[in-house]
Protein backbone atom coordinates (compact mmCIF):
# COMPACT_ATOMS: atom_id res chain seq x y z
CA UNK A 1 0.00 0.00 0.00
CA UNK A 2 1.20 3.09 -0.74
CA UNK A 3 0.21 6.48 0.84
CA UNK A 4 0.90 9.61 -0.64
CA UNK A 5 -0.48 13.24 1.66
CA UNK A 6 0.48 16.89 -0.19
CA UNK A 7 -0.18 18.77 2.78
CA UNK A 8 1.53 18.96 6.34
CA UNK A 9 1.15 21.51 8.60
CA UNK A 10 4.31 21.71 9.51
CA UNK A 11 5.76 22.33 6.02
CA UNK A 12 7.52 18.60 5.32
CA UNK A 13 7.16 15.40 6.35
CA UNK A 14 8.37 12.12 4.73
CA UNK A 15 8.70 8.97 6.65
CA UNK A 16 8.65 4.69 5.63
CA UNK A 17 6.64 2.17 7.11
CA UNK A 18 7.12 -1.86 6.76
CA UNK A 19 4.58 -3.97 8.70
CA UNK A 20 5.29 -7.39 8.77
CA UNK A 21 4.21 -10.45 10.54
CA UNK A 22 6.14 -10.06 13.41
CA UNK A 23 6.76 -6.55 13.98
CA UNK A 24 7.04 -3.02 12.22
CA UNK A 25 9.61 -0.73 11.10
CA UNK A 26 8.83 3.26 11.23
CA UNK A 27 11.80 5.19 9.65
CA UNK A 28 11.97 8.99 10.57
CA UNK A 29 8.61 9.14 11.60
CA UNK A 30 9.39 12.81 12.80
CA UNK A 31 11.56 14.59 10.24
CA UNK A 32 13.88 15.97 12.95
CA UNK A 33 16.79 18.79 12.25
CA UNK A 34 18.94 17.40 14.82
CA UNK A 35 18.70 15.70 18.42
CA UNK A 36 17.97 19.05 20.29
CA UNK A 37 14.64 19.59 21.70
CA UNK A 38 13.82 23.09 23.06
CA UNK A 39 12.03 23.64 26.12
CA UNK A 40 10.96 27.23 27.02
CA UNK A 41 7.58 29.52 27.36
CA UNK A 42 6.08 28.11 24.32
CA UNK A 43 6.77 24.09 25.36
CA UNK A 44 8.60 21.77 23.88
CA UNK A 45 10.14 22.06 20.36
CA UNK A 46 11.39 20.00 18.23
CA UNK A 47 12.62 21.08 15.03
CA UNK A 48 12.07 19.85 11.58
CA UNK A 49 13.87 19.72 8.46
CA UNK A 50 12.53 22.76 5.88
CA UNK A 51 12.71 20.47 2.79
CA UNK A 52 14.57 18.04 0.34
CA UNK A 53 17.78 19.64 -0.29
CA UNK A 54 18.42 19.82 3.18
CA UNK A 55 17.05 16.56 4.20
CA UNK A 56 18.71 14.65 1.31
CA UNK A 57 21.72 16.45 0.94
CA UNK A 58 24.07 13.46 1.47
CA UNK A 59 21.74 11.28 -0.96
CA UNK A 60 21.89 13.65 -3.84
CA UNK A 61 25.60 14.18 -3.24
CA UNK A 62 26.01 10.36 -3.31
CA UNK A 63 23.96 10.20 -6.62
CA UNK A 64 26.01 12.55 -8.36
CA UNK A 65 29.05 10.73 -7.52
CA UNK A 66 27.54 7.17 -8.65
CA UNK A 67 26.75 8.91 -11.89
CA UNK A 68 30.35 10.71 -12.05
CA UNK A 69 31.89 6.99 -11.59
CA UNK A 70 29.69 5.41 -13.91
CA UNK A 71 31.21 7.57 -16.53
CA UNK A 72 34.53 7.21 -15.62
CA UNK A 73 34.10 3.21 -15.50
CA UNK A 74 32.23 2.58 -18.37
CA UNK A 75 29.54 0.76 -16.42
CA UNK A 76 25.82 1.10 -16.09
CA UNK A 77 24.20 1.90 -12.62
CA UNK A 78 22.41 -0.15 -11.11
CA UNK A 79 19.13 1.61 -11.20
CA UNK A 80 17.64 0.94 -14.37
CA UNK A 81 15.18 2.78 -16.74
CA UNK A 82 12.42 0.09 -15.23
CA UNK A 83 12.87 1.46 -12.13
CA UNK A 84 12.41 4.88 -12.93
CA UNK A 85 8.84 3.89 -14.92
CA UNK A 86 7.71 1.59 -12.03
CA UNK A 87 8.08 4.59 -9.66
CA UNK A 88 6.17 6.59 -11.85
CA UNK A 89 3.60 4.49 -12.64
CA UNK A 90 3.34 4.33 -8.50
CA UNK A 91 2.97 7.70 -8.55
CA UNK A 92 0.26 8.30 -11.43
CA UNK A 93 -1.66 5.27 -9.49
CA UNK A 94 -1.49 7.27 -6.50
CA UNK A 95 -2.47 10.41 -7.85
CA UNK A 96 -5.63 8.58 -9.68
CA UNK A 97 -6.22 6.80 -5.87
CA UNK A 98 -6.24 10.47 -4.31
CA UNK A 99 -8.38 12.03 -6.92
CA UNK A 100 -11.28 9.72 -7.05
CA UNK A 101 -11.39 7.75 -3.32
CA UNK A 102 -10.74 4.46 -5.04
CA UNK A 103 -7.92 1.52 -4.47
CA UNK A 104 -5.58 1.68 -8.15
CA UNK A 105 -4.09 -1.60 -8.93
CA UNK A 106 -1.12 -1.66 -10.69
CA UNK A 107 0.32 -4.53 -12.83
CA UNK A 108 4.17 -5.82 -12.85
Amino acid sequence: MVHVGRTAAHCYHIETEIIGTEGSLRISPVPEKNLCMIYDKNGVVTECVGGFPERFAEAYQLEMQEFVDCVEQGRKPEVTVYDGTKSTQIGFAATEAWKTGKIVKIAY
